[in-house]
């Protein structure tokens, strides 16, 4: 024999032996995929609903077992695993691979949250969502379903805007909503008239008097010489946008002091003491 033909011939040899390593592993693999299968249990997961189940997972969390998307080979009878699904709020359950029946798994929607702000910022605000009052206070914070709301921004000293609002599921949506005041009017009149009107410490004219300003709260100061001052607070409101008084100015209350002499005379026939 050559060197060329011995040389094939060990290639040959090497060839049988990976051939035959080759067809070992194979066939300890289908063994042990035989063994496998055959003590191995497994359950179905169904998720719910169906937008949940496109993109669901399973998660083995406790006991021996994989998951497979939505179905859990197991070696154990009780799992607990982890079901999920992007925008859903994910749920732990207990899975019996006894049980031949899948396993119905209901995940909810994950709330959005809506943050909103106003610009000026104010304390007094009534929030509302679809015509519900939420809260009153300066800012709203809050979480809702995904969906489309109306949302209603009422101050009362500026006008009430509503907005449509868009939530997805997951979402923080923040937003910031500038407010306008609103335009009203003080219709000031008083008995005796031309009496001097004060707005927050300021003269603005005298009585009869109309007086155009943005919403807001107000102090109001009459003061005339032989009447006693009056004092009011005045509200321009989005739901009161014209205000009249008319007050009613008291006269002060005066004294007569008399100096009699000589000692012991009287007023309209009366002496000192009492007597006539």
């Amino acid at each position: 024999m050559n060197r060329s033909n011995f040389e094939i011939a060990q290639a040959r040899v090497r060839q049988r032996r990976l051939y035959f390593m080759a067809a070992f592993v194979v066939g300890a693999v289908c063994f042990v995929l035989v063994i496998w299968l055959g003590i191995m249990r497994v359950a179905a997961i169904d998720v719910y609903p169906s937008e949940a189940s496109v993109l669901a997972s399973v998660d083995v969390q406790e006991g021996v077992g994989v998951a497979i998307g939505t179905n859990v080979y197991a070696f154990s009878s009780r799992l607990l695993v982890k079901v999920g699904s992007p925008g859903f709020v994910s749920q732990r359950v207990e899975v019996f691979t006894e049980i031949s029946k899948p396993l119905r798994v209901q995940l909810q929607e994950q709330l959005a949250k809506l943050l909103v702000q106003t610009n000026p910022e104010t304390d007094d605000i009534r929030w509302r969502i679809d015509g519900e009052l939420l809260v009153v206070q300066r800012h709203l914070a809050t979480e809702l379903y995904p969906g489309t709301y109306s949302l209603e921004i009422d101050s009362p000293y500026y006008e009430k805007k509503t907005i449509d609002v868009d939530l997805t599921r997951g979402e923080e949506k923040h937003l910031s909503v500038d407010l306008s005041s609103v335009e009203g009017v003080m219709n000031i009149a008083s008995v005796p008239g031309g009496s001097p009107v004060m707005i927050d410490g300021v003269e603005f004219g005298i009585t009869p008097l109309s007086i155009r300003t943005t919403g807001g709260e107000y102090d109001l100061d009459i003061n005339i010489p032989g009447y006693e001052g009056l004092s009011d607070q005045i509200r321009i409101t989005n739901t009161a946008l014209s205000v009249s008084r008319n007050y009613l100015l008291v006269p002060e209350t005066a004294y007569l002091v008399v100096d009699l002499a000589p000692p012991g005379g009287g007023v309209d026939g009366e002496r000192e003491g009492g007597e006539r």
